[in-house]
């Protein structure tokens, strides 16, 4: 009877453990040194913070600099951690850091992530491991993936690098003249912390009064506002500025007013 209740003891255990390894939080990385101390130096860089549900982006994931020993990398880690009920991966290309054939393994590959936060999360990630031998020497673009943010989706957008998703390993010689893995600094460069989705544009390309209509109304109110006559709300400029110029002008009353007179079908 003993030893049945420690077999189950140990079953629950192991359970237990089993649970608490897959729901582990990952938590976003934090740089243990600064970019002056750093010997690596990664770079994970979106072209965009301002979004909107529906808007694209584009998010480039680099090494920037090598040891400065100049005996290259021995190894590297990058993972990159989205939720894909706020983003959609529209597409993930290769650089040429990925592709170097010096890898023994490597290739970013858009996986499910085991351990997140997010209920429907997605890791890209990319790695490279070669012991010292054969060090990869090069910097450059390791992959870039364009994302899509979700129509649908309203708050803040939660993107970040995997707290154990970016490291990497130096190359130096042991005392035999053989290439070993050797500890370095390494830093991360990311704006992801500027990234912003706000609310979906609420207004309509030439309809200045915003009735829902384009029409002689919506010409008339361009023209004051050109000439200074009437003052616009932010979302009524924006639907006054039809060729997006930064201005509302003449050439914008002309292309409202074709199009009220179905001279034109968009701007």
């Amino acid at each position: 009877m003993v030893k049945k209740l420690k077999i189950v003891t140990i079953l629950i255990l192991c359970a237990v453990l089993l649970f608490f390894s897959n729901n582990v939080l990952a938590a976003e990385f934090v740089n243990k040194c600064t970019e002056e101390e750093a010997e690596v130096i990664f770079s994970a860089m979106a072209d965009k913070t301002d979004l909107k549900p529906g808007d694209t982006f584009t998010v480039t994931v680099s090494i920037d600099t090598n040891p400065a020993n100049g005996l290259g990398l021995a190894s590297a880690d990058y993972r990159l951690v989205y939720d894909e009920t706020q983003l959609t991966m529209v597409s993930l290309e290769n650089g040429p850091v990925a592709t170097d054939k010096r890898w023994s393994m490597g290739g970013p590959a858009d996986e499910l992530a085991l351990a997140n936060e997010f209920e429907n999360a997605r890791q890209i990630v990319w790695y490279g491991v070669n012991g010292g031998s054969g060090a990869f020497e090069i910097t450059g673009t390791i992959f870039t993936a364009t994302f899509r943010v979700n129509d649908d989706f309203e708050g803040d957008l939660t993107f970040y690098t995997h707290d154990n998703g970016c490291s990497a390993g130096g190359v130096e010689f042991d005392e035999l003249g053989r290439p070993t893995t050797a500890a370095v600094k390494f830093y991360l460069k990311s704006n992801f912390d500027e990234l912003k989705v706000g609310e979906e544009e609420k207004y309509t390309l030439g309809d200045v009064n915003q009735d829902g209509d384009i029409n002689i109304r919506d010409v008339r109110m361009a023209l004051e506002a050109s000439l200074g006559k009437v003052q616009l709300t932010e979302e009524q400029k924006l639907a006054a500025d039809v060729n997006k110029d930064g201005d509302i002008n003449i050439r914008d009353v002309r292309l409202i007013l074709e199009y009220s007179l179905n001279k034109i079908t968009e701007f």
